[in-house]
Protein backbone atom coordinates (compact mmCIF):
# COMPACT_ATOMS: atom_id res chain seq x y z
CA UNK A 1 0.00 0.00 0.00
CA UNK A 2 1.04 3.72 -0.75
CA UNK A 3 1.09 5.74 2.44
CA UNK A 4 2.11 9.75 2.40
CA UNK A 5 4.26 11.95 4.35
CA UNK A 6 4.59 15.90 3.93
CA UNK A 7 7.91 16.69 5.08
CA UNK A 8 10.23 19.68 4.57
CA UNK A 9 12.28 19.51 1.00
CA UNK A 10 15.63 20.03 3.15
CA UNK A 11 14.53 17.20 4.98
CA UNK A 12 14.73 14.26 1.44
CA UNK A 13 17.63 13.76 1.57
CA UNK A 14 18.35 12.30 4.98
CA UNK A 15 14.76 10.10 4.32
CA UNK A 16 17.04 8.77 1.39
CA UNK A 17 19.81 8.21 3.42
CA UNK A 18 18.54 7.15 6.92
CA UNK A 19 14.89 6.46 6.44
CA UNK A 20 11.72 7.88 7.97
CA UNK A 21 11.92 8.11 11.98
CA UNK A 22 9.16 9.34 13.70
CA UNK A 23 7.35 8.86 17.20
CA UNK A 24 4.71 6.70 18.37
CA UNK A 25 1.79 8.71 18.38
CA UNK A 26 3.04 10.84 15.76
CA UNK A 27 0.65 9.94 12.76
CA UNK A 28 2.86 10.87 10.39
CA UNK A 29 1.84 8.89 7.56
CA UNK A 30 -1.55 9.35 5.57
CA UNK A 31 -3.07 6.27 3.53
CA UNK A 32 -3.05 7.30 -0.34
CA UNK A 33 -6.63 7.54 -0.94
CA UNK A 34 -8.02 10.70 -2.24
CA UNK A 35 -8.88 12.08 1.24
CA UNK A 36 -5.46 11.29 2.60
CA UNK A 37 -4.08 13.30 -0.61
CA UNK A 38 -6.58 15.56 0.57
CA UNK A 39 -5.05 16.09 3.58
CA UNK A 40 -1.91 16.56 2.30
CA UNK A 41 -2.50 18.88 0.34
CA UNK A 42 -3.48 20.82 2.85
CA UNK A 43 -0.30 20.38 5.10
CA UNK A 44 1.51 21.66 2.01
CA UNK A 45 -0.97 24.73 1.07
CA UNK A 46 -0.82 25.67 4.94
CA UNK A 47 3.32 25.34 5.15
CA UNK A 48 4.23 26.91 1.71
CA UNK A 49 2.18 29.84 3.26
CA UNK A 50 4.79 30.32 6.01
CA UNK A 51 7.72 30.22 3.80
CA UNK A 52 8.87 26.03 3.83
CA UNK A 53 9.21 23.98 0.88
CA UNK A 54 6.99 21.17 2.11
CA UNK A 55 6.57 18.14 -0.54
CA UNK A 56 4.88 14.81 -0.18
CA UNK A 57 6.77 11.80 -0.01
CA UNK A 58 5.22 7.90 -0.73
CA UNK A 59 6.14 4.93 1.06
CA UNK A 60 5.21 1.21 -0.73
CA UNK A 61 4.87 -0.48 3.08
CA UNK A 62 2.42 -3.67 4.26
CA UNK A 63 -0.92 -2.21 5.44
CA UNK A 64 0.46 -4.51 8.68
CA UNK A 65 3.61 -1.98 9.18
CA UNK A 66 1.35 0.62 10.08
CA UNK A 67 -1.63 1.54 12.09
CA UNK A 68 -4.96 4.23 12.90
CA UNK A 69 -3.85 7.00 14.70
CA UNK A 70 -5.86 9.17 16.56
CA UNK A 71 -5.29 12.38 14.67
CA UNK A 72 -8.17 15.41 14.04
CA UNK A 73 -8.05 14.70 10.27
CA UNK A 74 -8.98 10.86 10.42
CA UNK A 75 -6.35 9.93 8.32
CA UNK A 76 -3.19 9.52 9.98
CA UNK A 77 -1.47 6.67 10.05
CA UNK A 78 1.64 5.59 12.89
CA UNK A 79 4.16 2.73 11.77
CA UNK A 80 4.41 -0.13 13.87
CA UNK A 81 7.33 -0.42 16.24
CA UNK A 82 9.96 -2.71 15.57
CA UNK A 83 10.98 -5.27 17.68
CA UNK A 84 14.41 -3.91 18.31
CA UNK A 85 14.89 0.38 18.64
CA UNK A 86 16.12 2.24 16.04
CA UNK A 87 19.24 3.73 16.70
CA UNK A 88 19.52 7.64 15.69
CA UNK A 89 22.47 8.03 13.21
CA UNK A 90 24.87 11.33 15.15
CA UNK A 91 25.12 12.58 10.84
CA UNK A 92 21.41 12.36 10.84
CA UNK A 93 21.05 14.53 14.25
CA UNK A 94 23.92 16.88 13.34
CA UNK A 95 22.72 17.60 10.35
CA UNK A 96 18.71 18.24 10.76
CA UNK A 97 19.74 20.84 13.48
CA UNK A 98 21.48 22.62 10.97
CA UNK A 99 17.51 23.21 9.06
CA UNK A 100 16.19 26.05 10.65
CA UNK A 101 14.12 27.17 12.22
CA UNK A 102 12.18 23.39 13.06
CA UNK A 103 15.30 21.44 12.91
CA UNK A 104 16.47 21.55 16.42
CA UNK A 105 12.92 20.54 17.36
CA UNK A 106 13.41 18.03 15.54
CA UNK A 107 16.57 16.71 17.08
CA UNK A 108 15.66 16.75 20.48
CA UNK A 109 12.46 14.92 19.70
CA UNK A 110 14.08 12.22 18.40
CA UNK A 111 16.51 12.13 21.08
CA UNK A 112 13.32 12.13 23.58
CA UNK A 113 11.33 9.71 21.50
CA UNK A 114 14.47 7.49 21.47
CA UNK A 115 15.09 7.35 25.21
CA UNK A 116 11.37 6.97 25.69
CA UNK A 117 10.77 3.60 23.65
CA UNK A 118 8.83 5.21 21.45
CA UNK A 119 10.39 5.73 18.02
CA UNK A 120 9.88 4.12 15.39
CA UNK A 121 11.81 3.85 11.91
CA UNK A 122 11.25 3.06 8.11
CA UNK A 123 13.97 1.89 6.19
CA UNK A 124 14.40 4.24 3.18
CA UNK A 125 14.23 1.60 0.53
CA UNK A 126 10.54 2.09 0.86
CA UNK A 127 10.14 5.38 -0.46
CA UNK A 128 8.27 4.92 -3.73
CA UNK A 129 10.12 7.22 -6.05
CA UNK A 130 7.08 7.00 -8.86
CA UNK A 131 4.46 7.37 -6.21
CA UNK A 132 6.23 10.48 -4.64
CA UNK A 133 6.39 12.54 -8.06
CA UNK A 134 3.07 11.68 -8.58
CA UNK A 135 1.44 13.03 -5.89
CA UNK A 136 4.38 16.34 -6.40
CA UNK A 137 3.41 16.42 -9.52
CA UNK A 138 -0.47 16.47 -8.97
CA UNK A 139 0.44 19.87 -6.59
CA UNK A 140 2.21 21.20 -9.39
CA UNK A 141 -1.15 20.87 -11.83
CA UNK A 142 -3.44 22.23 -9.27
CA UNK A 143 -0.85 25.08 -8.86
CA UNK A 144 -0.20 24.22 -4.74
CA UNK A 145 3.43 23.34 -5.22
CA UNK A 146 5.77 25.15 -7.70
CA UNK A 147 7.22 23.68 -10.63
CA UNK A 148 10.34 24.68 -9.38
CA UNK A 149 10.03 22.66 -6.08
CA UNK A 150 9.22 19.66 -7.89
CA UNK A 151 12.32 20.40 -10.14
CA UNK A 152 14.20 20.50 -6.94
CA UNK A 153 12.38 17.24 -5.76
CA UNK A 154 13.17 14.92 -8.90
CA UNK A 155 16.83 16.03 -8.13
CA UNK A 156 17.35 15.34 -4.89
CA UNK A 157 15.88 12.02 -5.72
CA UNK A 158 18.30 11.50 -8.64
CA UNK A 159 20.87 11.80 -7.12
CA UNK A 160 19.84 9.22 -3.97
CA UNK A 161 18.84 6.79 -6.48
CA UNK A 162 22.37 7.00 -7.92
CA UNK A 163 23.99 6.76 -4.39
CA UNK A 164 25.79 10.12 -4.29
CA UNK A 165 25.96 12.20 -1.13
CA UNK A 166 23.55 14.60 -0.99
CA UNK A 167 23.65 18.61 -0.11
Amino acid sequence: MIFLHATDLRQVPFILTFGLFSGIGRAPLAIGDEKGKAYTRQIVARQLRKGWEIVVLGFDIPATWATEAEEPAGVGFDLVPSHQPPTLPPPLLEELATILPQGPGIVRAFVEWHREGRLVWLAPNHLDRSATLRVNETLVEVGILPASTLAELEEILDRGAKGQPSD
